[in-house]
């Protein structure tokens, strides 16, 4: 399946990875042409946000594709494909700049075990469908152990999970704010 706007998040993970502040500022325009970027095609995008100009919490929770577009060719395809990876997505992804709007094929699985790797604080944990075998008798047969690598630091992990927020706080996602949560 194609992830859509949830790809921008390894996007902002790898920026964040590299030093980028979320508050950094990012050109936003409404629309924007990117001469032979997406396999040596014009690469045309539109959708942006916040006059022109946002932070990278503001693009994030107003999903702005234009921002996002830009932010792919600073940091470079391969560098995001990288994070994905590092994130937990086992697929196969061509790099092209356009990935960044999720034009990808990803497994439900895989979206779910990246952005679990946020939630646990930038450490991913290979995700395990048995975690031990136990006779009734209560002997335990065998255990498994999910494997853990640390791909984002704590503070780094926070700072993607805050501006992931933003988008049900105030942004695209406002619909999906539930009372209480």
């Amino acid at each position: 399946r194609q992830p859509g706007s949830t790809f921008k998040s390894f996007a902002l993970a790898e920026a964040v990875r590299e030093g980028y502040s979320v508050e950094a500022l990012i050109e936003s325009p409404t629309r924007e042409v990117y001469p032979d970027a997406n396999g040596g095609v014009d690469w045309t995008v539109t959708g942006g946000c916040c006059g022109g100009v946002a932070t990278l919490l503001e693009a994030t929770a107003r999903s702005s594709n234009t921002s996002f577009a830009r932010l792919m060719l600073e940091l470079g395809p391969e560098n995001v494909i990288d994070m994905a990876h590092d994130l937990g997505i086992s697929a196969e992804l061509e790099p092209f700049p356009s990935l960044v709007l999720g034009t990808g094929e990803v497994s439900v699985l895989d979206m779910a075990a990246a952005y679990s790797t946020f939630a646990n604080e930038g450490t991913r944990i290979d995700p395990r469908v048995i975690t031990r075998i136990e006779r009734a008798d209560g002997t335990v047969l065998e255990q498994f152990e999910a494997t853990r690598t640390e791909v984002l630091t704590v503070d780094q992990a926070a700072k993607v999970t805050h501006a992931l927020q933003g988008v049900i706080e105030g942004g695209t996602g406002e619909q999906a704010m539930l009372p209480g949560r």
